[in-house]
């Protein structure tokens, strides 16, 4: 009598609107969804883990990469730095040593000069 004398349209009997609309979903079926959606999203989840750790373990890789080829730069460079430091020392020794004995002849014939000219 409630629900068929207002004037409100929106009224129903709860028992009938249940036994009319038994097409919704069953609360099981619902159950299994969510079971499924969470399985899904644990697979998911481990999926972006495991890229992520193999994306940091390459990272490491590159940047280990990177800090080797730098020791063998650096390596090759002291290797042309003292190769260039005995090269510079070698010729300059050579002539540092011809004009030392210049210098000495020059300060030898000096003696004599003065020596002579005492004489």
């Amino acid at each position: 009598m409630a629900v068929d004398h207002r004037s409100c349209k929106d009224i129903f009997d709860i028992p009938e609107f249940v036994q009319n609309n038994k097409a919704h979903t069953d609360s099981k079926e619902i159950q299994e969804e969510i079971k499924t959606a969470k399985r899904d999203l644990i697979e998911t989840l481990g999926k972006c883990k495991g890229e992520r750790d193999r994306l940091l373990k390459c990272k490491e890789e590159a940047l280990h990469a990177v800090q080797d080829f730098r020791k063998e730069i650096d390596k090759r460079l002291d290797i042309l730095e003292q190769n260039s430091i005995d090269s510079i020392e070698k010729k300059y020794k050579s002539i540092i040593d011809k004009i030392n004995d210049e210098i000495q002849l020059l300060e030898n014939t000096q003696i004599e000069v003065v020596c002579a000219k005492t004489n």
